[in-house]
């Protein structure tokens, strides 16, 4: 999968033009959520229900590990965060496992949304990163340098707009890779929204 810098305080030719004249600040704007993205959230979670008995325990499980992760980075709690990172890194299904894409998708809304929680976050999960397989190894840390595919940084460019084609791009990457970053993605501007309102 390509992969492009998601720093917006980085030269044009690290990522297209276009993207630098719509983001041409380090720290984007948290965008309000609409109905065609909550749905999509929502979908995510039911498709992971609905799978065999041993998948939706491994989606619960993740589920609940990446609300306390997320709770526990924003509160700076890092005793907690190291402990659901680890609850997540190397956990799931697939070529690059589902916890880990969740958490690639969280490190995308971060650069994006949130940057000063970044250096949290690389510091817990980079000693984790033996605990996954090379492949998704690596793209976690292409994701802590700031580095997201291009279908990810395309939905990041969207979020809040009500366009759904970027969307349905990133759902179409892997088995589950796409769902599973789009639902780490979400998951996280929905906590920053929490944080923002002082619902933590």
């Amino acid at each position: 999968m390509r992969t492009r810098k998601c720093s917006w305080s980085l030269p044009d030719t690290c990522f297209s033009r276009r993207m630098r004249q719509r983001y041409g600040q380090s720290k984007g704007p948290l965008p309000c959520i609409c109905d065609v993205e909550w749905r999509a959230h929502n979908h995510i979670r039911q498709i992971q229900g609905q799978s065999n008995p041993l998948f939706r325990q491994i989606y619960g499980a993740l589920d609940v590990s990446l609300e306390k992760l997320l709770y526990a980075l924003l509160l700076g709690d890092r005793s907690e965060l190291v402990n659901h990172c680890r609850a997540c890194i190397g956990f799931g299904q697939g070529l690059t496992p589902s916890g880990d894409d969740m958490v690639l998708g969280t490190f995308a809304a971060l650069h994006r949304y949130a940057p000063e929680f970044v250096p949290a976050l690389s510091n817990a999960v980079s000693p984790l990163l033996p605990c996954t397989n090379e492949i998704s190894s690596s793209y976690l840390a292409l994701a802590m340098d700031g580095y997201a595919a291009t279908p990810v940084l395309e939905t990041l460019h969207c979020l809040g707009s009500g366009q759904t084609q970027p969307m349905e791009t990133l759902l179409s990457v892997g088995h589950s890779s796409g769902s599973d970053i789009l639902f780490g993605i979400l998951t996280t501007v929905k906590k920053l929204w929490d944080k923002e309102k002082g619902r933590m």
